[in-house]
């Protein structure tokens, strides 16, 4: 019995030895992992990949990546030059912010040769915590005509703040104004 064991274990030995050694080979891309969604003013984190052409990551990359966002007020990080001890792959914790509501993308890129450039997924960036409420109503008004008013909370950067369902009271500085109830804000908007 010990014999059969000893003979699995050299073959497994042999079989360990025998095996080909995979090396990546130079970056031909670079492959960004971003969340699929984000909250404004709330930082995420990206990964950023520079693989060879068989999805391996080049542990030999050392070129310099530039980002950039379609988010007007967004913030991405600084020029980035990878080092020997990335070995490919830099997680850039918290190094992202979004400011704007809406679908918004992030591109690396490297002036490297050849160059590499990669555009990711949409990120769907929602508004922030409220900080605000506004009040749309038309500017004049027939007297005893009622009209229709809308309140949206909105966050620190103007978006609607879906997040809010608080309850909303109208004053008016008119003493004979019929108002309504106290309502709670549904998606930030009622």
């Amino acid at each position: 019995m010990t014999f059969f064991r000893s003979q699995a274990l050299l073959f497994s030995i042999a079989l360990a030895l025998l095996a080909p050694a995979v090396h990546a080979g130079p970056a031909t891309q670079l492959v960004l992992t971003v969340p699929g969604s984000a909250t404004a003013g709330a930082p995420i984190s990206i990964i950023l990949e520079a693989k060879d052409s068989s999805g391996l990551p080049d542990p030999t990359y050392t070129g310099t990546v530039t980002f950039t966002t379609n988010d007007q007020l967004g913030s991405v990080p600084n020029p980035y030059t990878f080092t020997g001890a990335d070995a490919g792959v830099k997680t850039f914790a918290s190094g992202v912010t979004f400011r704007t509501a809406g679908p918004h993308t992030l591109t690396a890129f490297s002036n490297a040769i050849p160059p590499l450039t990669v555009t990711s997924s949409t990120i769907t960036v929602t508004g922030g915590a409220a900080a605000s409420l506004t009040v749309n109503a038309p500017s004049t008004a027939s007297n005893g005509l009622a009209f229709d008013v809308t309140v949206t909370a909105k966050d620190v950067y103007g978006n609607t703040s879906p997040g809010y369902a608080g309850t909303v009271q109208l004053t008016s500085t008119d003493g004979a104004a019929t108002l309504p109830t106290a309502t709670a804000l549904n998606g930030g908007s009622k």
